[in-house]
């Protein structure tokens, strides 16, 4: 018995979008907005019980999509020019995988689980005689909410097979912003990035639930892409003048995670001399780089990054719990 929902890319991302501005005359703006937003409720259930008989009962709820949002925009001004753009990715999900009622089969897996990558640019450039002014402001975001889950007053007749539960979100955002200002007189520029990461990841077994097998894996965990980091936010800016050359940067990647393993109340677990695994694990790794180059008679420049994690984590058995 299989129970599946899948929220996936068609062909390359769920979303791929860009704006490319430019303006061109004495005094020039070129200003590019692009926005991608994307909100998944992906459910498999299978609530009333299934009789495999020797075969396994699966039921897996997954998001798989990818989101790539990108703004550019340049101008060039006899006398002045500003180049203005901004970005923003951000990708919400609910994803659960649940079971009910009685159980019988030689084993059961229930999976959620939400993957995907999360990216957003803005590069902006401007050249002015007497002055340029150039600006981006990019923003990534994935929200996450995992659960993997029997309901409550479940049974699970196993035999010596194995009820797996297991829930768990593979993040990835990133942000990108860069700013080029150069003129004959003044030069600013300027760049902001933020790269958010919030995910709540749940595996649970329900309240007054009963399994008879030879072994029980509870697991919520946050893992990542290979090397690549849960959330990434870099930002430059360069700006040149002969009177003044002027930048500011700042990047953030955030990550906030909670994860909650956890044994109902009451439950029973009728393992023989198997094992029951309850766990909860996180593999985060955030990144934040801001840089800056100024040339000019007076050049200034301001440069802030920051990383932060914080973490929730719970596994746990409830009250009464048999063994």
């Amino acid at each position: 018995v299989n129970v599946k929902a899948t929220a996936d890319n068609d062909v390359g991302k769920t979303i791929d979008i860009t704006a490319i501005a430019g303006g061109l005359g004495a005094v020039s703006l070129g200003a590019a907005l692009s926005f991608a937003d994307i909100t998944n409720n992906v459910d498999a259930s299978l609530i009333s019980g299934a009789s495999a008989g020797s075969g396994t009962v699966t039921v897996i709820a997954e998001d798989k999509t990818d989101i790539d949002s990108e703004a550019l925009g340049a101008a060039i001004g006899i006398s002045y020019a500003a180049g203005i753009v901004a970005s923003e990715a951000e990708k919400n999900s609910t994803i659960d995988a649940s079971v009910g009622g009685v159980v019988t089969a030689a084993n059961a897996t229930v999976t959620a689980a939400d993957q995907g990558k999360v990216k957003s640019l803005g590069q902006s450039a401007a050249g002015g005689l007497s002055g340029a002014g150039a600006g981006a402001h990019v923003t990534a975001i994935d929200g996450a909410s995992v659960t993997a889950r029997s309901l409550d007053n479940t049974t699970f007749n196993l035999g010596s097979g194995a009820l797996n539960i297991i829930a768990s979100a593979t993040p990835q955002t990133e942000a990108k912003a860069d700013g080029v200002a150069v003129s004959g007189g003044l030069s600013i520029g300027a760049s902001i990035s933020d790269a958010q990461v919030s995910t709540t990841i749940n595996s649970w077994l329900g309240r007054n639930t009963t399994v008879n097998a030879g072994g029980l894996t509870l697991t919520a965990r946050q893992l990542r892409s290979g090397i690549s980091e849960s959330a990434k936010a870099t930002s430059f800016a360069a700006s040149g003048g002969l009177l003044l050359g002027a930048s500011a940067t700042t990047s953030d990647a955030d990550a906030i995670v909670v994860l909650d393993s956890h044994v109902g109340d009451n439950s029973t677990l009728n393992l023989g001399s198997g094992t029951a695994a309850i766990t909860a694990s996180v593999d985060s790794k955030q990144y934040s780089k801001s840089s800056g180059i100024n040339a000019g008679f007076v050049a200034a420049g301001f440069n802030e990054a920051s990383a932060t994690s914080d973490n929730d984590i719970n596994a746990s058995l409830g009250n009464t719990v048999k063994v």
